[in-house]
């Protein structure tokens, strides 16, 4: 789902999982008369990819939210220009977050491993003025609609894609069904601290929805959670539905995925 959200003089892009109907109008769509903005655009494999060229250094932005802007902003439609920005790492809710005093041998800006960090990228907007280089006046993800976020930002009707919102469970531990059985296990002493994002809303509401669940954030690309479980640092990792049958997808088609667990689908 897609939102265009206004707070004060700053506009908003978002997108949340959850399966709300939008009815459909003729009312003419509103027009912004060819305003240009600068969108923070997040991660999420499939949904929004963002590639740099090992050459050049130029940033592409790709998938199914971009393609969804590009029709939103078209002049009979909402009528906006615009320039896609990773997450810059200034924000406040950056993990770890950069400033002025930061050497470029421990961070830079734009970073790779902000791309995934949506409160990261909440930041360049909320934040604002956050540094006149850096600060934006949108952000495009795959974002939940929490209240912390409610009271800084108002959501438009949302746009739901053919799927219905959920949460599931992957990794290396096996014969867990549920996640009271996953809970059930933390507490006999059989599993550790599951792994789910960082630096998203995903992390404290899955520890609100399931009292007694010890959940810790990964950071970084899908890569990077790959190998978590690899290392031993994850057995087991929560994410979205859609996002998780993607993930062991992608996993299975490269051979990635074992027998024994290694990796496997719960």
């Amino acid at each position: 789902m897609t939102w265009i959200v206004k707070n004060k003089c700053c506009l908003f892009i978002a997108l949340l999982l959850l399966s709300l109907c939008c009815a459909q109008t003729d009312t003419a769509p509103p027009q912004l008369n060819g305003a240009h903005f600068r969108i923070t655009a997040v991660e999420e494999n499939g949904f929004l990819d963002i590639k740099e060229d090992e050459n050049s250094g130029s940033v592409s932005f790709s998938g199914y939210l971009i393609d969804m802007l590009n029709a939103v902003a078209r002049e009979h439609r909402a009528n906006f220009t615009y320039t896609l920005l990773p997450p810059s790492g200034y924000g406040s809710l950056c993990v770890p977050q950069l400033d002025s005093n930061t050497s470029s041998s421990s961070g830079k800006a734009y970073d790779e491993r902000y791309r995934t960090q949506y409160n990261c990228g909440t930041s360049d907007v909320n934040d604002s003025p956050l540094r006149t280089n850096y600060s934006t006046d949108m952000y495009l993800g795959m974002y939940y609609v929490t209240p912390t976020r409610q009271l800084q930002n108002q959501f438009t009707i949302p746009f739901l894609p053919p799927f219905s919102g959920r949460l599931a469970m992957f990794g290396t531990a096996t014969g867990i069904q549920n996640f009271e059985a996953l809970v059930d296990q933390q507490k006999a002493g059989l599993q550790p601290a599951a792994c789910a994002p960082g630096g998203t809303a995903l992390l404290s509401f899955v520890a609100d929805s399931f009292p007694g669940l010890q959940v810790k954030g990964v950071f970084g690309s899908e890569a990077d959670i790959y190998q978590a479980f690899l290392d031993g640092t994850c057995q087991v990792y929560i994410a979205d539905g859609p996002i998780a049958a993607q993930f062991v997808l992608r996993r299975s088609q490269r051979g990635e995925c074992t027998a024994n667990g290694l990796v496997s689908n719960n």
